[in-house]
């Protein structure tokens, strides 16, 4: 009996471990030469994504976004998140991946202004105010962008950042156009290892 119970628990184990292993394979995806675990659509006409590491000019097309600012909640990531999760939940909208996050320069160091969910496709459902939340169209853009592996945190963000600022000075007939942002892929189940994001600042060139 207990060799029975054994060898049962033994092919219960190996059918957790196998099935663990599939649904991990099944999520992991390759997106312009970078493997990363898809939770979630992207946006309808998103580019693929920046090589870890490396620098490139991109274009964005329109979009819409659920946003919300330090002007309707406090800065703490869950303060931000709530509400958008909660609008999209009400609303019937599908998760969607990046999960956008803008940021200020305040005395040198960067500042979270805002966060964006976005739509799967620009023209779903109304504009306008929801609560605490603006729904609005974003109009396309060029960036330069910066992809990185690893725990969604200030270093990250000021690493890439920094590799940003330097690429502009080495490009003078290019300028920032706007606050940097922040793109996550991943979830807070995806182990920090594995976590996808970009580094990003619109580009102009200069006149």
């Amino acid at each position: 009996m207990k060799t029975f119970l054994r060898r049962g628990l033994k092919i219960t184990l190996i059918l957790i471990l196998f099935g663990g292993l599939t649904l991990i394979v099944g999520c992991v995806r390759n997106n312009g030469g970078v493997w990363y675990f898809k939770e979630a659509k992207l946006p309808a006409g998103w580019p693929e994504f920046t090589p870890v590491g490396q620098i490139q000019i991109k274009q964005y097309p329109a979009y819409r976004e659920a946003i919300i600012t330090t002007d309707q909640t406090d800065a703490s990531p869950n303060a931000m998140f709530r509400p958008l999760f909660e609008h999209i939940s009400k609303n019937d909208i599908a998760m969607t991946a990046p999960v956008d996050v803008t940021y200020t320069q305040t005395d040198g160091h960067p500042q979270m202004r805002s966060m964006s969910f976005l739509y799967d496709i620009p023209d779903r459902g109304p504009t306008g105010e929801a609560g605490a939340v603006q729904v609005r169209d974003v109009p396309p853009a060029e960036v330069i962008s910066i992809g990185s592996r690893g725990g969604y945190n200030d270093s990250t963000l000021t690493r890439g950042l920094a590799k940003l600022h330097a690429w502009l000075a080495e490009h003078p007939a290019y300028e920032a156009a706007g606050p940097p942002r922040y793109l996550g892929y991943n979830s807070p189940f995806i182990p920090y290892f594995w976590k996808y994001s970009e580094v990003q600042i619109p580009i102009r060139k200069r006149k």
